[in-house]
């Protein structure tokens, strides 16, 4: 098999290279339609195994491949390593917030800012204005 001799930190390198390759080239791959499908594409230079290996670096303990602009494609410059609660709130349904050339999604600012969970999620439900419920936090805390 392909992947026998290989250190197990490569197999699982290839494991995720591969199911990238397939969610965006494999029309009958199920996940297609959420990417492919939408147009995302993987760059040139990541067509080959060794360049996805050397400009990703081992994978750390418990993340997968993570594209930071949810709608760009597969390339050094929009890829990172992130957990299962970072990937979960860079979604394509995640409702960002920029404050200060700041992106970051509802739950991620308020991890930021440390403040109950949910509590960015009713300001917005209910039409309130959450960017200056960020920036008042920011202030209050010394962060801006």
């Amino acid at each position: 098999m392909l992947l026998d001799g290989l250190p197990t930190y490569a197999k699982h390198l290839y494991k995720t290279w591969y199911g990238m390759r397939q969610r965006c080239c494999n029309q009958r791959n199920p996940n297609y339609k959420n990417y492919g499908g939408r147009g995302i594409t993987i760059c040139k230079r990541w067509q080959k195994f060794e360049n996805f290996v050397f400009d990703m670096g081992e994978r750390p303990l418990n993340t997968t491949l993570d594209r930071k602009n949810n709608n760009g494609d597969y390339s050094p410059k929009n890829c990172q390593w992130a957990t299962q609660m970072e990937q979960a709130c860079n979604k394509q349904n995640s409702v960002l917030y920029t404050i200060n050339n700041v992106t970051k999604s509802m739950r991620n600012w308020e991890r930021f800012l440390n403040l109950t969970p949910y509590r960015l999620h009713m300001r917005h439900y209910r039409k309130q204005n959450v960017e200056a419920f960020i920036l008042h936090h920011l202030k209050q805390q010394g962060k801006l």
